[in-house]
């Protein structure tokens, strides 16, 4: 998508005097690294979700997602969206129709323990699996035995439903809608050990789908997860 940068930097100078007005003092407009043309709205906010803090802010803005290289772009570490006005602010000089690029920095420390979604806490390094519905069976009841809070285990859910539905041959798959919002709800340090642990057993699900392991006969995880360089294990008849 093109956007008119220099429109959607006066938009975030106007954005910002609105937020400082309503108590917001951590309100700046941020200049992105790599492009000084692309300017954000950016705000330090225990409310993580944007949509909810523009709520509660009477901000009459709908938030949308952006794509990953816009994120890239606009603030790298953070969830950048794009947000448009609904209803003009007259007080603020703010007409309907303007965007503008918002983020919040605020860091929320996460519930999960390091390693707590290993497929050895999982309970996956228990046996080898000979058919993937013994393994679906498997990785759903580990998620539902995990001492986690439901909205990990949600988010858990739905990655693997959408992994394991994928039907195509391609090395990117896809989150449907309601697997984005189950990870959106996750504090940024939970969405990283998801990611990092339980992307292991996403990793292996996609992989059997994959022309490239035509042929597998058993396969599964070592013993403890502790192998070195090793996340999973695949048996395949060779021809």
């Amino acid at each position: 998508m093109a956007y008119d940068y220099p429109a959607m930097a006066a938009t975030a100078q106007k954005v910002r005097k609105y937020l400082l007005a309503k108590g917001k003092t951590t309100a700046k407009v941020k200049v992105a690294r790599n492009n000084s043309a692309i300017k954000a709205v950016e705000i330090n906010d225990t409310i993580i979700d944007l949509e909810a803090l523009l709520k509660s802010l009477s901000f009459p803005g709908k938030v949308t997602d952006l794509s990953s290289a816009d994120i890239q772009s606009i603030s790298g570490k953070y969830k950048a969206k794009l947000v448009e006005i609904v209803q003009s602010i007259q007080s603020a000089g703010l007409t309907k129709g303007e965007k503008f690029f918002f983020l919040n920095t605020f860091t929320e420390q996460g519930s999960v323990k390091t390693k707590e979604l290993t497929p050895s806490e999982l309970k996956l390094d228990s046996s080898d699996y000979t058919t993937l519905d013994s393994f679906d069976r498997a990785v759903n009841a580990g998620i539902s035995n995990l001492n986690v809070p439901t909205e990990v285990q949600s988010a858990m859910f739905e990655l693997f439903k959408n992994v394991s539905k994928n039907n195509t041959k391609t090395d990117t798959i896809l989150f449907s809608a309601t697997t984005k919002n189950a990870l959106e709800k996750l504090k940024p340090n939970d969405r990283q050990a998801v990611g990092k642990d339980f992307g292991e057993v996403l990793s292996l699900r996609w992989y059997l789908t994959q022309p490239h392991s035509e042929g597998w006969t058993k396969f599964g995880f070592e013993t403890g997860s502790n192998a070195a360089l090793v996340d999973y294990y695949v048996y395949k008849k060779v021809k």
